[in-house]
């Protein structure tokens, strides 16, 4: 938009499947939804694509993959990390973190997970906060 990047989504296509495993766009121009429009584009280039038979947002059920699917399936994460020091105080982090992750989702109600992010362990860590803060409130 004037010369400047407001959304992108990277596609990977290989196999009969086009897949995206990154995206993003500048928040400050959210309300237009260009990153949406960049999907929206992608999924008309797989109708009219023969060669393409299934197409996966890849990563966490987020809001925004609602306005065109409201199916998921589960994924398996690879962590690939060094064997040294830093590397597996990362794993350990990185374990912890996850498996935090899970406890919090298992427990969730439907509603108040839609609204959370959990993709990472920083997402993790925000919305566990945020969880607590919605417990706390609502008692």
């Amino acid at each position: 938009m004037g010369g400047q990047p407001v959304a992108f989504v990277l596609g990977i296509q290989s196999g009969g499947v086009l897949a995206l495993p990154k995206g993003g766009q500048d928040p400050a121009f959210r309300s237009y939804g260009a990153g949406l429009m960049l999907i929206r584009g992608l999924l008309r280039r797989c109708f009219d694509d023969p060669s393409v038979t299934r197409f996966h947002f890849l990563g966490e059920a987020e809001e925004y993959k609602r306005v065109f699917t409201n199916s998921e399936e589960p994924q398996m994460r690879l962590a690939i990390l060094r064997d040294d020091p830093a590397g597996r105080a990362r794993r350990a982090g990185v374990t912890a973190g996850w498996r935090a992750r899970d406890e919090v989702v298992r427990r969730l109600p439907l509603e108040l997970r839609t609204r959370l992010d959990f993709s990472g362990p920083a997402g993790v860590a925000r919305s566990t906060t945020a969880f607590a803060r919605c417990l706390l409130h609502s008692r």
